[in-house]
């Protein structure tokens, strides 16, 4: 084979590579912005990364059987008024959910899902990752994980649910797995209801829950509940578990602090077992009243018994928080009255000041023409003395 052949042979088969490697590329990403779009690129198995180009209404659900990420760029997925109307009319029944994933892992990041009939996203014995989105508005709840695996990275939860609110739904069908929630960052919401709670059917026998190291918000069980805590362990929400359902946590169960205060403010911290707190570490939650200081704490609100600091925690306990009048330096109380009058006084005396001040010659600006005459008088002196000499 000569030379010149075997350039021409490498030269087809490099572009025939760049062509074929342009195909899939073109083939691994899409870019939707129609509902028609949207079910068209899904279905392509070959299809790996979505972008949402524009915000789209729904009519109806898309089960996804491969892995595939869909980047919403901040767009929405948002289910019609006329879908939610034939749910409701029972024209359609079985499978309503805006997006269920059957097969792989379904990653959903950077959008929003709202006003589903039924849920805004499904884990079908299969995988869902939630990174950045918010799901709100939907009918029956935010999230169901129905067998298979729902990992949390950041996920904003409104209002979902008819009766009441019904964030991320644990359950199992009769055919599908053992669910598991893993939390890997955190959930935000407004509510304090069924955040993260357990399906009321027979079919749900035990369920997973593990928390990534890295993670700021928890699901842990705490005083028998299924609890979410924030970063700063405060509880954001508890349901109770299921009857005869088993919860596989990686964690121990952890306790209960509830701290109360003289005006009936309530907050309930989930602390690990063996925990010890100290006086500020409680004193960081609670708001003082103006011209107050936290005063003694005690172990209920019967105030008989001070809180033990020096104890570790290993049951559920109440630090109540009461108040004291704040004191100045030689531990005089400081009424808020005479700290006002004083401050009055000062700032009158500081006016006073100022306005002596302004009243008082500025000596700067007499200096530098003083300064500047002198200057000009030796200067014509000196320049007499020269002619004089010169004449």
């Amino acid at each position: 084979m000569n030379k010149t052949l075997k350039i021409a042979l490498f030269t087809v088969v490099l572009v025939a590579s760049l062509l074929l490697f342009t195909n899939v590329s073109k083939a691994a990403t899409k870019e939707v912005g129609t509902e028609a779009d949207l079910r068209s690129a899904l279905a392509d198995s070959s299809v790996t990364e979505i972008t949402l180009t524009d915000d789209i209404t729904m009519n109806a659900p898309i089960e996804v059987n491969h892995t595939v990420t869909i980047n919403g760029d901040y767009h929405d997925l948002i289910g019609s008024d006329e879908w939610n109307t034939k749910v409701e009319n029972k024209e359609l029944t079985g499978n309503q959910t805006i997006l269920t994933s059957t097969a792989g892992t379904l990653t959903l990041q950077n959008m929003s899902i709202s006003n589903s009939p039924k849920y805004g996203v499904q884990a079908f014995d299969a995988s869902v990752v939630l990174s950045n989105v918010s799901i709100s508005d939907c009918g029956f709840g935010g999230v169901l994980l129905n067998g298979g695996t729902v990992t949390v990275k950041y996920l904003h939860l409104g209002y979902n649910g008819e009766a009441a609110n019904n964030g991320i739904e644990i359950d199992q069908g009769t055919s599908t797995g053992t669910p598991k929630l893993v939390m890997d960052g955190s959930i935000t919401t407004s509510q304090s209801e069924n955040v993260v709670r357990t399906a009321d059917n027979a079919n749900l026998k035990s369920f997973i829950v593990e928390n990534t190291e890295d993670s700021s918000y928890k699901v842990v069980i705490a005083n028998g509940q299924l609890t979410l805590k924030n970063s700063l362990n405060q509880v954001v929400s508890q349901s109770a578990i299921t009857d005869g359902v088993t919860a596989d946590v990686d964690q121990d169960s952890d306790i209960v602090l509830t701290i109360l205060t003289e005006d009936n403010q309530v907050v309930e911290l989930a602390l690990e077992p063996g925990t010890t707190v100290s006086k500020d570490y409680i004193s960081k939650f609670v708001s003082v009243p103006s011209g107050m200081v936290v005063g003694t704490i005690y172990n209920s609100d019967q105030a008989y018994y001070e809180f033990d600091f020096s104890q570790p925690l290993n049951s559920n306990a109440m630090a109540y928080v009461t108040f004291t009048k704040a004191v100045d330096e030689d531990n005089t109380p400081v009424d808020d009255e005479e700290k006002n009058e004083e401050d009055k006084t000062s700032e009158e005396e500081e006016s006073k000041s100022e306005e002596e001040k302004d009243e008082t010659p500025k000596t700067g600006i007499a200096s530098y023409l003083a300064i500047a005459l002198g200057v000009a008088v030796i200067s014509t002196v000196g320049v007499v003395y020269l002619r004089k000499r010169n004449a």
